[in-house]
This record gives C-alpha cells, sequence and structure tokens, in this order.
C-alpha cells in the first residue's frame, strides 16, 4: 500500500505539472526542440514535484521504519534529475511527432500520440518505484 501511495502522489504532481501550472510558459515558444527553454522549464517543474514526494516518501519512511536505510535519501536526487532527462526526452519527441506531421486535436491521432505520452509518463514512474524497492529500500 505503501508504494500505491506514493505512485497516486506521483501521478497527483504530473496532473498538477502537466495541466496545472504548465501554461504560464510562452503559448508560442514549443518544445519540439531538444534545446528549447519552455522544455527544459517544464522538464524541471517535473523534477522540483518529484523531489518533493520522494522527499516526503522518506522522511516518512525514515519514522516508520526506524534504522531504515540512509541511502535512500540520494533516491530524491537521482529520480529527481531522472525525471527532468526523461520527462523532457518524452515530451520533445511528442512534440516533434505531433509538429513535425502538422498534427492537431481535431484528428484522432493527435490524441493517440498524447495517450502514448502519458503512458510513458506514467511507466517511469513505475519504475523509479521499482528501483526504489530494489537499491534504496
Amino acid at each position: 500500500m505503501m508504494y500505491a501511495s506514493v505512485f497516486l502522489l506521483l501521478i497527483i504532481k504530473h496532473c498538477i505539472c502537466d495541466y496545472g501550472i504548465q501554461g504560464r510558459f510562452d503559448p508560442k515558444a514549443t518544445k519540439d526542440k531538444w534545446l528549447s527553454p519552455r522544455l527544459w522549464l517544464h522538464g524541471f517543474d517535473h523534477a522540483v514535484g518529484t523531489a518533493m514526494v520522494f522527499t516526503v516518501f522518506c522522511v516518512w519512511l525514515s519514522f516508520a521504519i526506524p534504522n531504515s536505510n540512509a541511502l535512500m535519501y540520494l533516491s530524491i536526487v537521482i529520480f529527481a534529475f531522472s525525471d527532468l532527462v526523461i520527462h523532457s526526452m518524452i515530451d520533445c519527441v511528442k512534440n516533434k511527432v505531433i509538429h513535425g506531421n502538422g498534427y492537431n486535436s481535431s484528428q484522432r491521432i493527435f490524441w493517440w500520440i498524447n495517450m502514448f505520452d502519458q503512458i510513458a509518463h506514467n511507466v517511469t514512474y513505475f519504475i523509479f518505484l521499482w528501483c526504489f524497492d530494489k537499491y534504496f529500500f
């Protein structure tokens, strides 16, 4: 149940970063170029959110399980940086496919591409938790 709770927090974080706060960026700026500032600012939002979730998780574990592995705090940095890079890569590829082919929200393929984008992000969070369990707990 503990991992399910963390997974839920990661999904909530993802929704906040992808739908809640992403709109503050310049709408003319795209995320289909690897060096796009908008792409990396968006990825940084996800990194900060992931760091917050794993910080709460690690602090809770340290109280819930005395003598827990202190190396688990290293996971905060590792998963935050990984989320920055992986999230940015997924979004860049998605945007290259969408913009490169001229797809828009009135086309069914647009929504299929976005669906795979969201699946990839959620699989990333599942892998983070699997790695945490295997290497840090």
